[in-house]
């Protein structure tokens, strides 16, 4: 979780974390994106800034903001959980008895809604809970 005695809004729109993150959700459906945007309660001041490549950091990231005790200069405090989950459906159950690819799965699964780990990382992004440098630390399947 982002220190929140030294977290600060960063501009990341030059990094390529952050391309990667707004290209995970360049992909759900538009309705599904609006949908977990609300179920997750985060408002529209939190998606503009995500928009505009405004993301929150923690003194870590930056040498001129390595003045937090609360947090031993880490940026971090505590943790956040990121998630995967996918419903099992008859469609889903179709597809393992088809013998289809883990990957043509998941590609189904994901345009159903289901939430991988990248997906649900960004959502915490946007959030403020946690940085782009943390949870693609985690999601290493992007190519730097």
């Amino acid at each position: 979780k982002v220190c929140s005695a030294c977290a600060v809004d960063v501009d990341m729109s030059k990094e390529k974390q952050y391309a990667f993150a707004k290209e995970t959700l360049s992909k759900m459906d538009k309705n599904l994106l609006a949908s977990e945007l609300k179920k997750r309660e985060i408002d529209q001041v939190h998606w503009q800034n995500f928009l505009q490549g405004k993301v929150k950091q923690g003194c870590g990231k930056d040498a001129a903001w390595n003045t937090c005790p609360v947090c031993n200069w880490s940026g971090y405090k505590w943790r956040v959980g990121i998630f995967e989950v996918m419903e099992y459906t008859d469609d889903i159950k179709n597809l393992l008895l088809q013998w289809k690819t883990a990957f043509e799965i998941e590609k189904f699964a994901l345009s159903q809604g289901m939430m991988n780990l990248e997906r649900d990382g960004v959502f915490k992004i946007i959030k403020g809970a946690t940085t782009l440098d943390e949870i693609y630390r985690i999601v290493t399947h992007k190519s730097w």
